[in-house]
């Protein structure tokens, strides 16, 4: 759903060939902004670090994890969003 002339640059997985491990696009104020990809099978750490303006986790996120995603909006007054079907 990103213009392909707003993606900036794409980092990809280690030892994992075809997956993505952030996206660099190009922000409306000329500034560029990423998109970091994870995925609950990495564990609470692989979340743990730099605060985020915004998570979104695509289906419920275990509780432990929940909770390192809230931690990494604080600081910033960021977002979290949690979308998930029933």
């Amino acid at each position: 759903m990103i213009p392909q002339k707003l993606v900036y640059d794409i980092t990809r997985k280690q030892g994992i060939p075809s997956a993505i491990h952030s996206i660099f696009v190009r922000h409306v104020s000329g500034g560029v902004s990423s998109l970091d990809l994870k995925s609950y099978d990495q564990k609470r750490e692989a979340f743990q670090g730099t605060e985020k303006q915004v998570v979104w986790a695509d289906e419920e996120p275990p509780a432990d994890i929940y909770g390192e995603m809230l931690m990494r909006t604080m600081t910033c007054n960021g977002l979290l969003m949690v979308t998930m079907t029933h």
